[in-house]
C-alpha cells in the first residue's frame, strides 16, 4: 500500500546479511570488479613495458639488466639533487649555503644557536665601536658618514674595494697623495699623457735625460718654438730615411747587364761601381772607342742608367772615370801625370757622350744629362799590389762609378729645399 512503512521485524530482516548496504553477492561483484580494474591496468603496464623491452637488442638488454641497480641508484640521485635544489632555493642562493657549511665545518665545537648568539653579540660590539668612533668625527665628517650609510650600493661598494688586488689599492693610495699635493687635474692628466708617450718610445731614463738636456740647449739657442718643431722634424725623417746601399745597386745592376758587363772583361764592384780594363775599350794611348765595345755599350748603358735611377734619392753623384797608370814613354812624371790627364780626360769624355746616345728612352735621357759627370784623374787614383808598388795593368781603367749619399747629405738637401 502507498505510504505504508515496513514493519520494524522486516527491515531488521532485509538489513541482516548485507555489507555496508549491499547484499553478500552485490559485494563480490564489487570485489570482482575492482580486481578487474586492477588486472587490466596491469596488463596495459606490462605490455607497454613488454613492447618497450622487445624493441631492445640482444646487447641493450644484457646491459638493463646488468646495470638495474645502477638505474635504481640513479633515480635516488635525482630525488636527491631535486632535495638539494630545493635546498639552495630556501637558503637563497649557492653562496650563502657554501658560506653557512664553512662556518659550521671551521666551528664544529659550536651549536649553530651558539653562533647565532655570539654573531649577535659581535653585531652590538660593531656597532658600540662605531658609535664610540663617530663621536670624535668633526661635525661635516658625521654628515658625510650619514650620508655615505645611506647610499643603497654602500656594503657592495665596500665588498668590492677590499676584494681589490694590492697594486690597485696602491694606485688608490697614490691617488690619494696626488690630491694632497695640490696638483691641478689637468696636470696629472698631461702628466699621465707624457708617461704613455715616453714609454712607447721604449727609451731609457738615460735617453730622456739626454733629451732634455739638448732641449734646454735649443732654447738657449734662441730658436722659436717652430724652429724647434722643424728641427725635430728634420731629424725624425732622417732617421727614417731608408737609404740604398751599395750592394743593393750593385745587385740591380747585375741583374740587368750583369752578363753583358762579364762577357767584355767587365766587373761589377759590391759598392755599385763597374770596372773595365781600358785595353777592351781602347788601344794603347787612343781616345777612340773600340767597335767592339761601341757594341757593348749600346747593350748595357741603358739598363745601368736605369738601375741607378730606381735608386736616384739614394745616390749623390754618378761620373764616368778615366784611369791611367804613372808611366808615359821615357817621359819625366811631370810630363806623363799631364799626358795621362789629358788622356784620361777625353776618353771618359767619349764614354760618357757615347752613353747618352744610347738612352733611347726620353725621360731617362734627361735624368742622365742633368746627373752624370765625365772626368779623367790621370794617375792620381792607382792601384797598388800588396807590397805598395804600382799595379800598372789595373790602374789602366774605365770606372762607371757612383757616389752615395749619407744622412748629412739628406739634412743639406732639406736645408737648401726650405731656403728656396
Amino acid at each position: 500500500m502507498a505510504g505504508s512503512r515496513i514493519p520494524v521485524s522486516q527491515e531488521a530482516n532485509y538489513r541482516r546479511g548485507t555489507v555496508m548496504g549491499l547484499t553478500a553477492a552485490e559485494t563480490f561483484m564489487l570485489i570482482c570488479f575492482i580486481l578487474l580494474l586492477l588486472l587490466s591496468y596491469w596488463i596495459a603496464t606490462t605490455r607497454n613495458a613488454t613492447e618497450f623491452y622487445r624493441q631492445f637488442s640482444d646487447e641493450q638488454r644484457l646491459a638493463a639488466q646488468e646495470y638495474r641497480a645502477d638505474l635504481a641508484r640513479l633515480d635516488e640521485t635525482l630525488a636527491r639533487n631535486l632535495q638539494f635544489e630545493r635546498l639552495l632555493d630556501d637558503a637563497g642562493g649557492k653562496e650563502t649555503l657554501l658560506d653557512a657549511l664553512r662556518l659550521v665545518q671551521e666551528r664544529p665545537d659550536l651549536s649553530v644557536e651558539d653562533l647565532s648568539e655570539r654573531l649577535r653579540l659581535l653585531d652590538d660590539d660593531i656597532v658600540r665601536q662605531i658609535a664610540e668612533q663617530s663621536l670624535r668625527l668633526e661635525t661635516e665628517e658625521r654628515l658625510a658618514l650619514r650620508d655615505l650609510s645611506t647610499v643603497k650600493d654602500l656594503p657592495a661598494m665596500v665588498s668590492q674595494v677590499a676584494s681589490l688586488p694590492e697594486d690597485v689599492q696602491e694606485m688608490m693610495v697614490e691617488l690619494q697623495q696626488f690630491r694632497e699635493s695640490g696638483v691641478d687635474p689637468k696636470q696629472i692628466s698631461a702628466m699621465s699623457e707624457a708617461l704613455a708617450a715616453y714609454r712607447a718610445t721604449g727609451m731609457d731614463p738615460g735617453d730622456v735625460l739626454a733629451m732634455t738636456d739638448e732641449l734646454s740647449d735649443f732654447r738657449r739657442s734662441g730658436l722659436a718654438a717652430e724652429e724647434v718643431g722643424d728641427l725635430a722634424e728634420a731629424v725624425a725623417d732622417l732617421r727614417s730615411s731608408n737609404l740604398a746601399t751599395g750592394r743593393e745597386i750593385a745587385d740591380e745592376i747585375r741583374r740587368r747587364a750583369g752578363d753583358v758587363i762579364a762577357s767584355m772583361g767587365g766587373q761589377v764592384l759590391d759598392n755599385g761601381n763597374v770596372v773595365f780594363p781600358d785595353g777592351v775599350l781602347f788601344d794603347q794611348g787612343s781616345a777612340e772607342i773600340k767597335p767592339a765595345f761601341r757594341k757593348v755599350l749600346e747593350n748595357i748603358c741603358e739598363p745601368w742608367v736605369s738601375a741607378l735611377h730606381a735608386f736616384d734619392g739614394s745616390i749623390r753623384n754618378i761620373q764616368i772615370e778615366g784611369h791611367a797608370s804613372s808611366d808615359w814613354g821615357s817621359l819625366v812624371p811631370i810630363e806623363a801625370f799631364r799626358n795621362n790627364l789629358d788622356l784620361s780626360q777625353r776618353r771618359s769624355a767619349n764614354v760618357f757622350n757615347e752613353c747618352l746616345d744610347d738612352i733611347s728612352d726620353p725621360e731617362l735621357y734627361g735624368w742622365a744629362r742633368d746627373q752624370l759627370a765625365a772626368v779623367g784623374y790621370s794617375s792620381s787614383r792607382l792601384i797598388r799590389l800588396a807590397d805598395g808598388s804600382e799595379d800598372r795593368e789595373r790602374s789602366r781603367r774605365v770606372v762607371f762609378g757612383i757616389d752615395l749619399k749619407t744622412r748629412e747629405d739628406l739634412a743639406i738637401d732639406r736645408l737648401f729645399a726650405e731656403s728656396e
